[in-house]
C-alpha cells in the first residue's frame, strides 16, 4: 500500500468511529441539534483540521523518503568515513607512509563525481558533497605534486618522509609540506563528518542495513 492509501484508510477508520459515536449520541429530536451552534462549529473545525492533518503528515512522510541513488551514495560515504578516509584524513600524519590505495580511493571518488556518477539528488546533501569533493581534489593534487609512491615491503606507499637520505634543508621542507597536507586533510575530514551528520537526518534509511 502507498502512503496515500494508508492516509485514506486512517481517515476512513476515523469517519467510521465518528459515525458510530454520532449514532449512539444522536438526540431523538433532530431540531434540538441546531439549538447549539457552538458545538456544531467546534465539531466541524475539529473534523476539518483532523482530515488536513492526516494529508499533511502523509506528504511529509513521502518527502522524507530518500531515493535509491541517494541511499547508495550515502552508504558508500559511510563506509569510507569508517575506514579508508578515517585513516587517511583523520588518524594519519601524512609525513609518514600510507598505502597509496588510500589516495586512489580519494581520486576515484572525485572522478566519479566529475562524471556525474556520484551525486546526491537531495540538493542540501549534494551541496555539502561538492564542497567535500573540492577539498579532496586540492589535497590529492597537493600530495601528487610533492610526493612520489615508493614500493615498501612489496606495497606501493605514499608519504612526505624522504625514502633516502636528504639534507636537513630538504627534510625540513618536506616536513613543512606534510603539515600543510595534514591541515588540508583535517579540513576535508571535518567536511565529511558534517556531511555524515546531515545524512543521518536526511537519509536514515542508509543505516537500516549493516554496511
Amino acid at each position: 500500500m502507498t502512503k496515500l492509501t494508508h492516509t485514506f484508510a486512517r481517515i476512513g477508520t476515523g469517519f467510521a468511529a465518528i459515525g458510530a459515536l454520532c449514532w449512539l449520541l444522536w438526540p431523538s429530536d433532530f431540531k434540538s441539534v441546531y439549538s447549539n451552534p457552538e458545538a456544531i462549529f467546534v465539531f466541524s473545525v475539529t473534523l476539518i483540521t483532523w482530515v488536513f492533518t492526516e494529508f499533511k503528515d502523509s506528504e511529509e512522510v513521502q518527502l522524507r523518503q530518500a531515493t535509491t541513488n541517494d541511499i547508495r551514495i550515502a552508504r558508500t560515504l559511510i563506509k569510507l568515513h569508517a575506514n579508508n578516509f578515517r585513516s587517511l584524513l583523520c588518524e594519519t600524519d601524512l609525513f609518514q607512509y600510507v598505502p597509496s590505495s588510500h589516495y586512489y580511493d580519494l581520486s576515484e571518488l572525485c572522478h566519479r563525481y566529475e562524471r556525474g556518477a556520484f551525486e546526491f539528488q537531495n540538493g542540501e546533501l549534494n551541496e555539502k558533497l561538492a564542497v567535500f569533493v573540492d577539498d579532496l581534489k586540492k589535497l590529492g593534487l597537493f600530495v601528487a605534486q610533492h610526493t612520489a609512491p615508493e614500493r615498501i615491503g612489496g606495497e606501493l606507499m605514499t608519504g612526505f618522509k624522504p625514502y633516502e637520505i636528504v639534507c636537513q634543508e630538504r627534510y625540513d621542507e618536506l616536513l613543512r609540506l606534510s603539515q600543510q597536507a595534514n591541515d588540508m586533510a583535517t579540513t576535508a575530514w571535518e567536511r565529511l563528518d558534517s556531511l555524515i551528520s546531515t545524512m543521518k537526518v536526511r537519509i536514515p534509511e542508509a543505516w537500516y542495513e549493516e554496511i
